[in-house]
């Protein structure tokens, strides 16, 4: 009740409680700690293979299966796909959020250098590499806006996506037509 009253009596006083408030709020939310918006790294790693002129059944039996046979043994595998296509295949493994993502990195190089000896004479030299899709939780970061450090929505653009235009969300005007 005696916020009501205080409210009612002095208005100006009340609003301008709350405007300082607001105030302290929008200073304050660009120094909300890291751990309530931490930076994750999803440790996935991508191992790729050139067969050239091989269909997608000798890709599987020749280069996919003696690849996932040797990544088998490593721990902290959380799912592992393959893909084969004519002349390519690619072994995805996704690992558990625990996993250093560059130890995972040195596990799967180690591994596929010690069975490439056994895959077939002229493929090109496998290429295994770390997935980056590395995303900070931001809420003042917004779709198609220049980011602080000067990027223009980078991470969109990174994976095949269109950015959004820089104008979203202003109004366009449309020229007055007279009849």
């Amino acid at each position: 009740m005696l916020l009501a009253e205080v409210s009612i009596r002095r208005s100006i006083f009340a609003t301008m409680l709350i405007a300082a408030l607001m105030v302290f709020g929008f200073f304050s939310l660009p120094r909300i700690g890291v751990e309530l918006f931490p930076n994750v790294e999803f440790p996935v790693v991508t191992a790729t293979v050139v067969y050239p002129g091989a269909d997608p059944e000798t890709m599987e039996t020749k280069v996919a299966d003696p690849i996932e046979e040797a990544l088998q043994s490593i721990s902290g595998v959380k799912r592992m796909t393959s893909r084969n296509l004519e002349a390519v295949t690619q072994v995805v493994m996704e690992f558990e959020l625990e996993v250093d993502g560059v130890q995972a990195l040195q596990d799967v190089r180690d591994k596929i250098s010690a069975i490439e000896r056994d895959l077939p004479q002229g493929i090109d030299p496998p290429v295994v590499q770390k997935f980056e899709r590395r995303r900070r939780a931001d809420p003042l970061d917004r779709a198609g806006r220049r980011r602080a450090d000067g990027r223009d929505d980078a991470d969109r653009q990174g994976r095949g996506q269109a950015a959004p235009p820089a104008d979203l969300g202003r109004r366009q005007r449309r020229p007055h037509r007279r009849p």
